[in-house]
């Protein structure tokens, strides 16, 4: 269950989350803040808090961002791109 709720929530795709101000990147450590779920109005979910260590890619305007840029041969073989 904790497996299907970090790819539900912040799973995004690879998209800004409003809520949390960036782009979520990975996530460690889900674990239940209570013993039981709530059901919420007509919902066919239940509902649990949790928390979580998370990495978020969230650079600030106008900082210089670094990368280094890999591809993949046909091979399947990742190489460093010069």
């Amino acid at each position: 269950m904790l497996r299907s709720i970090g790819k539900n929530r912040l799973g995004s795709g690879g998209r800004y989350n409003d809520d949390l101000g960036g782009v979520p990147v990975t996530y460690s450590g889900i674990r239940y803040k209570d013993n039981a779920g709530r059901i919420i109005g007509d919902h066919p979910h239940i509902h649990f808090r949790v928390a979580t260590t998370l990495v978020l890619f969230a650079p600030a305007i106008g900082r210089s961002l670094g990368a280094v840029a890999f591809r993949w041969d046909s091979f399947g073989e990742r190489g460093r791109r010069g």
